[in-house]
């Protein structure tokens, strides 16, 4: 993706390496688990239970989850010391009111699909991150 919208001239194998490693050691089991017990913790049907999801998705879990994956990321990256201050310098900024996530409210879909929803969403979060 970065080697067609950032146009970079070669793959960063490195980069490639951690994010994988990432999305199969951290997000993938952390939002599996997580959407499984926002289902079983709100039974609610409908728009109201879409709803409340979605702030207890955004409100509560989202900003916890991109503290600890920008603290893992930039701790792998050999960058320990960076850590406090991009955390201190994130803090005071709108990143914890993701907007992007709206669609739940509109969304009938199964609790399967859900699932797969944020999984998407979160890279084009990280995307936005690193701008």
């Amino acid at each position: 993706m970065r080697l067609v919208i950032d146009q970079v001239p070669s793959l960063d194998m490195k980069r490639t390496f951690l994010f994988t490693f990432l999305g199969l050691v951290l997000v993938g089991p952390t939002l599996h688990f997580w959407y499984l017990y926002l289902s079983k913790l709100v039974t609610t049907p409908g728009a109201s239970g879409a709803f409340l999801r979605l702030l207890l998705d955004q409100f509560l879990f989202a900003p916890i989850f991109i503290g600890v994956f920008l603290s893992t990321l930039i701790t792998l990256e050999g960058r320990p010391s960076h850590v406090v201050p991009k955390l201190q310098q994130l803090s005071g900024s709108l990143l914890f009111l993701p907007i992007g996530s709206c669609g739940y409210l509109f969304s009938f879909s199964t609790s399967e699909e859900e699932s797969l929803l944020p999984a998407s969403e979160s890279y084009d979060d990280i995307r936005w991150i690193e701008a």
